[in-house]
């Protein structure tokens, strides 16, 4: 999930001829090499989380007056707090991380703008105390930025960041049986999954796990295991599986391990009729193989347009065998080709023909 955020930090003056001034906030702050500053702050919390990722920080001040010739502008995070009763004296001092614009014959109006991202990231997993930065400049002549008390052209503190996706929940299998050795695993859509890493261990050992997929691209929340180097899961077998995704604001947690067995659906085999029958409502027999086993079952006599012209119901026979009623089919007319039969998690079969 992407946020953006607009802040309006404050711009406070510290001046090196009057050491023991303090000049708060003023709608023109003046800046001038090593003889007037800004320190400029804007409180962060509870605007970021402390596991976001800033993909784009810009501090914007607006320039009073015009410039000539070359003029550079630096920004500096600062090492200790500050206040607005803070003056040349008291002021903090600033680590070497600096961010530097330069422009040429700047006009009034003219935006300063630095791209602060780094500063900010620092902040947010606590590398840096937020105490703002300072403002300075490479030039011997006074000029002016735009406080945050100026009736317009306040300075601004804009910043775009992403969350750190939580770990996915909701794991599809769960508990349950499939009857496939590869089987599609899936979870809670989690918004702006780009990739996904899935592990597999009988033993949910992610240390050493059996299988791990790395991370691999997905476009939605699931993953066939057939398109990955998984060997399959033995009929029979049961297996444990975790899952974790990656968005742009990073890569989440582990899931919670899941288990999932597999067991082999039985084959249903239509004996009669054959392809063609003398009879409209022929009887019907079918048998049942496989290492499941068949608890109900049941049968539809459909004409060609699919609709049912009679069911048996679900059955609980040990063999399948069902006489339609008469005078449902006419001669000359075929029937639907084959026969269909699956076993559902309740080992039930339903047919058709």
């Amino acid at each position: 999930m992407t946020e953006s955020v607009k802040l309006t930090p404050s711009a406070v003056t510290i001046i090196q001829n009057r050491p023991s001034t303090a000049f708060g906030q003023q709608a023109k702050a003046p800046v001038e090499n090593a003889e007037a500053w800004i320190l400029t702050r804007a409180a962060l919390s509870p605007e970021i989380p402390a596991t976001a990722v800033v993909s784009n920080g810009l501090l914007t001040f607006k320039q009073s007056g015009s410039l000539t010739g070359s003029v550079s502008v630096t920004v500096q995070p600062n090492l200790t707090r500050f206040t607005t009763r803070s003056t040349w004296n008291t002021r903090p001092s600033a680590t070497s991380t600096a961010v530097t614009v330069t422009k040429t014959s700047p006009p009034t109006g003219t935006l300063w703008t630095f791209d602060v991202t780094s500063h900010l990231q620092d902040f947010v997993d606590g590398d840096l105390d937020n105490y703002g930065w300072r403002v300075s400049t490479s030039l011997g002549t006074r000029f002016y930025l735009l406080g945050a008390v100026a009736a317009s052209g306040k300075p601004s503190l804009t910043f775009t960041y992403e969350f750190v996706p939580p770990a996915p929940d909701t794991l599809k299998p769960d508990g349950a049986a499939v009857s496939i050795a590869k089987p599609i695993l899936g979870w809670e859509v989690v918004s702006g999954t780009t990739a996904a890493q899935v592990q597999i261990d009988p033993a949910a050992n992610g240390t050493t796990p059996a299988f791990d997929s790395g991370e691999v691209p997905v476009l939605s929340s699931s993953l066939a295991l057939s398109a990955t180097a998984y060997a399959g899961l033995a009929d029979g077998a049961t297996t444990s599986w975790r899952v974790r995704v990656r968005t742009t604001g990073g890569l989440s947690a582990w899931s919670e391990w899941a288990t999932f067995s597999r067991v082999g659906k039985g084959t249903v085999t239509i004996t009669n009729p054959g392809a063609t029958s003398g009879d409209g409502t022929p009887p019907l027999q079918a048998t049942f193989t496989g290492a499941t086993t068949m608890t109900q079952w049941r049968a539809d006599l459909r004409n060609d347009a699919g609709v049912t012209l009679s069911d048996s119901g679900w059955r609980d026979d040990a063999e399948i065998e069902w006489t339609p009623p008469k005078g449902l089919r006419t001669s000359g007319q075929s029937g639907m080709p084959g026969g269909f039969g699956k076993v559902s998690r309740y080992r039930k079969t339903r047919l058709f023909w």
